[in-house]
């Protein structure tokens, strides 16, 4: 059976976490690598080792790697990437520092804006301008082009972005500018921001041109390392890289595009938390991914999860499709401190991977959210990681005692649970807050937990919500390669035409044009790079507006609708959508598209999960005393091996897997389904 035996892998901060789904054996086996931030591809390759010899298998039985990363993250975050430069329409070569032209801080204009990532010495203006019409107000000669190469090879340049004002409808001029450029800059990676992504804004068009070519050469140096050595191991099948819209791609295409990948993680947890949400029944979910840095936040709604076009890189905004997730400074690793008033403090600073938390006994000395877990009684110092990794409970207590002497708290165990409450709260804040921007009710909602330290903190997080269940899937701590693995292949194109539906003449003519050019470019990817993937499913989007506002809604256009264009039937569209998220509609306001987008998909693998056997009650492994709220109370500990499916747990309990630990405190009750997957219920 073609994909039976599949790899994800998810390259973190702490560690890097592997997944093997074998759908012939129904197996489905895990490793956590201790990531090697200095050389990535040696935690990858080493992982991927020990993670076929734990299945018994070779590198050539394995279909299929899914890889995803958040390194091009990191490096733009981290501001590491290549020297690159800016080739921009004459006039506008302010374009990088004026931005949107917002202040970094609101209450004060005393805040320094962020140096752009080009700076103003490395943008080179040129004679080249189109009207929006096609019609050419300026075009370069040749000595303009020669001046511009001559400029990008004396400032050292490793990559340049070309931005030709309107040449997101009309993209030969600033097509041709590129190749002639790289013509003559053979060393150098030009990109056309047309050819890239043709969406209409010029500042947002020339910042993912530049954010794509700021990361290429990391990023092409890192997945043509990572091809070659999976190839040497004797790798069988192929290589896909996970992108921010919850597919993937095939490494040729994330070579070209690493800009598509920069979302990856999040986004694969996102896209198999709403696969297994369905699987058991349940439509409305809030995903939570608490690692050790951050916690990262997602809605998925009736069984799909939400999508945005554009999302936010630091201070950048970045206009590529992806899965909605938004992300606060709350993890495992969060550092807790006092500020100069004497208040607790919990993050966004991380101990990372490297000394990481103080009860690692790696040379840190901050306590962390794990070392609160740890002296509370919540985690076993001698089953962390299965048993592979021992942590020092005595440690993490002597790092909160210090804390609290800063504080005015007496006891590790009264700071420990101080900070607790605060990320909690921190959290539960940020939930509520997108809850009510979107207008959904949290009572509809059931929260799915997942990275290594969600499981944890999912019953606090919920009862701070009133949520009243909780899904928590096999092996959380691993979940995003999970959902490497449940990936499908996927890739998404955009045109911006505009056009005023039910006024203009033509404007289901631009509309049918625009559909026909991204259909087009969908088949020449498909037909390249993954012909042997099977059919591809199209889904057609708009976005529209009323005139004159400021709220552009994305609309999902029904494939009989696409097909017809008919503009009445899409102002309706926009009119239903409106109406739903603001109470009204403006039938007698014309409705216009601004740009149209396609996203190509093929099937989802079909993967057979292990199911539990046997139906007997579970027997403890041993009992621990725990804090909740203030008590010391016993709690039974349970291991997730030993869970039939079936089984019921009343709280207080803790069931302790090899990758996290999952706790039901008083007044909650766990039981396991037929695939290992734990479902939380408060009692009313």
């Amino acid at each position: 059976m073609r994909d039976s035996c599949r790899v994800g892998i998810d390259v973190g901060g702490t560690f890097t976490d592997f997944v093997l789904v074998d759908s012939n054996g129904g197996r489905l086996v895990t490793w956590k690598e201790p990531s090697t931030p200095a050389d990535p591809v040696r935690s990858v390759i080493d992982g991927f080792g020990h993670l076929l010899e734990r299945a018994g298998l070779a590198a050539v039985d394995v279909d299929v790697v899914v890889h995803g990363t958040t390194l091009a993250l990191n490096a733009i975050l981290q501001e590491r990437g290549a020297r690159i430069g800016l080739e921009v329409s004459r006039g506008f070569g302010d374009l990088m520092v004026i931005g949107r032209g917002g202040l970094p801080n609101s209450f004060s204009y005393k805040d320094p804006k962020r140096q752009p990532l080009v700076p103003r010495r490395h943008v080179y203006e040129v004679p080249a301008r189109l009207r929006v019409d096609g019609s050419v107000m300026e075009a370069p000669s040749d000595a303009d082009i020669e001046r511009i190469a001559a400029s990008a090879q004396a400032d050292g340049l490793e990559a340049l972005a070309v931005l030709v004002i309107n040449s997101y409808a009309h993209p030969e001029m600033e097509v041709r500018l590129a190749r002639a450029l790289a013509a003559r800059l053979p060393d150098v990676l030009v990109t056309a921001s047309a050819e890239l992504w043709p969406e209409v804004r010029e500042f947002e068009r020339a910042l993912v041109a530049v954010l794509n070519g700021y990361i290429h050469p990391m990023m092409d140096a890192y997945y043509g390392a990572l091809d070659q050595h999976l190839t040497a191991m004797g790798l069988g099948g192929r290589l896909e890289i996970a992108t921010s819209n919850g597919g993937t791609v095939g490494v040729a295409t994330a070579r070209r595009r690493p800009i598509d990948t920069l979302l990856s993680g999040p986004a694969a947890g996102v896209s198999a938390g709403t696969r297994l949400a369905a699987e058991a029944g349940v439509t409305h979910v809030i995903s939570v991914d608490m690692g050790g840095t951050s916690s990262d936040m997602s809605i998925t709604r009736n069984g799909e999860p939400e999508f945005t076009t554009e999302t936010r890189i630091g201070t950048y905004p970045v206009i590529i499709p992806a899965i909605s997730v938004w992300t606060i400074g709350a993890g495992g690793g969060s550092v807790l401190w006092a500020d100069p008033q004497g208040l607790l403090k919990v993050g966004p600073r991380s101990a990372g991977a490297d000394p990481g938390p103080t009860c690692y006994g790696r040379g840190g000395t901050e306590p962390t959210i794990t070392d609160c877990y740890l002296v509370l009684g919540y985690i076993d110092p001698a089953r962390f990681l299965g048993g592979r990794m021992t942590l020092d409970r005595e440690a993490a207590a002597a790092a909160l005692s210090r804390l609290g002497e800063k504080i005015g708290i007496a006891g590790a165990e009264e700071v420990a649970e101080a900070a607790i409450r605060i990320a909690t709260a921190k959290m539960s804040t940020e939930i509520t807050k997108g809850m009510a921007q979107r207008g959904y009710d949290l009572a509809e909602f059931t929260l799915l937990p997942y990275g290594g330290a969600g499981p944890t903190q999912a019953a606090l997080l919920a009862e701070e919500t009133r949520l009243d269940k909780i899904l928590i899937p096999p092996s959380p701590g691993t979940f995003c390669a999970f959902g490497a693995v449940t990936g499908q292949l996927k890739r998404d194109f955009a045109r911006s035409r505009r056009a005023t539906l039910t006024v203009d003449a033509d404007a289901g003519t631009v509309f049918a044009e625009a559909l026909s050019s991204l259909e087009a470019e969908a088949r020449a990817w498909t037909d390249v790079e993954v012909k042997d993937a099977g059919e591809a499913t199209h889904t057609v989007l708009a976005d529209m507006q009323y005139p004159k506002t400021a709220v552009e809604l994305t609309i999902a256009i029904p494939p009989a609708t696409a097909k017809r264009g008919d503009p009445s039937e899409l102002a309706e569209l926009f009119h239903i959508e409106h109406e739903r998220l603001y109470g009204f509609r403006d039938q007698a306001s014309p409705v216009y598209f601004t740009t149209v987008r396609l996203t190509v998909s093929m099937a989802a693998p079909a993967l057979r999960l292990p199911e539990r056997t046997g139906n007997g009650p579970a027997a403890p492994v041993g009992h621990r005393p725990m804090i909740w709220r203030g008590e010391r109370i016993e709690a039974e500990v349970f291991t997730a091996d030993s869970l039939a499916a079936g089984a019921e747990l009343p709280g207080p309990a803790i069931v302790e897997m090899t990758d996290s630990t999952v706790l039901a405190p008083p007044g909650w009750t766990l039981a396991c389904d037929s695939i290992g997957s734990m479902h939380l219920t408060r009692k009313a």
